[in-house]
């Protein structure tokens, strides 16, 4: 199961920041102090009186990195990467010490929600009716695909648990490691019959930016 990537390479989330400098100050038209985790913004600096070498912008959790100067811009690229608080500087190397012209705060917000696939099925959650004759259809696993503007791909399941109740009762179930279906899995699926319930629950996917995992919808299969 692939990762995630997306279209524009760094390019994905054109906030723009303009920043004009007079003298030591500093002001910005960055409105929307959020992104989303992962996803890089094109800061674009504006100066009169300052070279673009002269001036030197960080984060304090996020990187940044300058960006070509065949542009004929003077612009960096700010990556999130962690969900929370994080502060951009813009500041200017006077002999020995370094001085801050401005302090930035940014959000850097978590993915929304996203729902895996039960694989063969445009159904992302709730109860899906399967034949017991195209079960094996479905038989590559689950994936969840990217649900956010201008990004493509699939998020890297972790894995996940799948349950399988006959008559209220359970009679299988099993861990499954990653998105496409283990051996054990198979095995389990093989002594499906009609009128049995497939339960896939506990989806863990690794969202960018945030350290534990997330858990994701439950599907249920009723095969008939």
């Amino acid at each position: 199961m692939r990762t995630w990537f997306c279209r524009n390479k760094v390019f994905v989330f054109c906030l723009l920041v303009s920043i004009e400098l007079i003298g030591q100050e500093v002001s910005t038209n960055f409105d929307h102090s959020y992104v989303l985790a992962g996803f890089g913004v094109p800061i674009e600096v504006f100066s009169k009186k300052e070279l673009c070498d002269s001036l030197i912008i960080c984060a304090a959790v996020g990187r940044v990195k300058r960006g070509d100067a065949y542009s004929g811009k003077c612009w960096f690229l700010y990556h999130a990467n962690k969900v929370g608080l994080d502060s951009i500087f813009i500041c200017k190397q006077i002999g020995q010490d370094t001085l801050t012209l401005e302090k930035i705060p940014v959000v850097v917000a978590p993915w929304p929600e996203h729902k895996a696939r039960f694989a063969g099925s445009e159904e992302f959650s709730g109860t899906l009716k399967v034949k017991r004759s195209r079960l094996f259809d479905f038989s590559t696993g689950l994936y969840v695909p990217i649900q956010v503007d201008e990004c493509s791909g699939y998020l890297k399941i972790a894995g996940f648990k799948l349950l399988i109740v006959r008559e209220g009762e359970l009679i299988f179930e099993t861990i499954n490691y990653g998105g496409r279906f283990m051996k054990s899995t198979l095995h389990g699926l093989k002594e499906v019959l009609v009128g049995d319930k497939i339960v896939l629950k506990e989806i863990k996917v690794k969202m960018p930016g945030e350290e534990n995992e997330r858990e994701l919808n439950e599907i249920i299969v009723e095969v008939y």
